[in-house]
Parts: C-alpha cells; sequence; structure tokens
C-alpha cells in the first residue's frame, strides 16, 4: 500500500516535514518551561484581554460617570473570567501535547 502523501511533489513533502520539525522543535522549548508556565501564561492574556476590555467599557459608558465603583458581581465575574481563561489554557496545552506525540510518531516514520 502506497503512502499517504504520494500523491505530493517531493518538495511538498519536505516542506511540510520541515513544518512540522519547526512546529515540534517550538513546542519543545514550550514545554521546558513548563504546563503551570503555559496555563498562567494564556489565563492571562486570554483573560486579561476579556478584564481589560470590560473596564474600559465600563470607564467610558456613562454609568461609570456616575461613580460605580466595584461590587461583588464584578470581582465574581473576572474570577469567572480567569478560571475559564486557566482552563482553555489547560485544554490548549493537552490539545498540543497530543498533536507533538503524533509529530514525534510520525516523524520517525517517511513522509
Amino acid at each position: 500500500m502506497g503512502n499517504a502523501n504520494d500523491f505530493m511533489l517531493k518538495e511538498d513533502r519536505e516542506l511540510l516535514a520541515a513544518r512540522f520539525e519547526e512546529r515540534r522543535q517550538a513546542w519543545e522549548k514550550t514545554r521546558d518551561r513548563g504546563r503551570a508556565f503555559y496555563v498562567v501564561l494564556s489565563m492571562l492574556k486570554l483573560g486579561g484581554l476579556i478584564i481589560a476590555w470590560r473596564l474600559l467599557l465600563d470607564y467610558f459608558t456613562e454609568r461609570s460617570r456616575i461613580g460605580r465603583d466595584f461590587d461583588q458581581r464584578s470581582i465574581e465575574g473576572y474570577a469567572v473570567v480567569l478560571i475559564v481563561s486557566a482552563l482553555i489554557g489547560m485544554w490548549e496545552w493537552r490539545s498540543n501535547e497530543k498533536r507533538y506525540a503524533r509529530d514525534s510518531e510520525s516523524s520517525g516514520r517517511a513522509l
């Protein structure tokens, strides 16, 4: 039975293999930093972006000009955003680990 990439030109197969190798090496560097670092960083990026957007919207709306300050619901909402963004970071880590294992396994075979 033929290889899955038999329909591709040799140059395209080599380019595809190079891309897989670049992605695998980039993920190895990320793995060296650790899962906790990756999850916290993604939590800060995604959660921080959402919270900053919300704070900007609150700042520029009329109700904030009246003197609205933080209440318990706002703080709970920000905590939920951070928890959800941490869960998304963990999900990304897991899917990237699966892809890394699959690519590492297939790198042993010829593309």
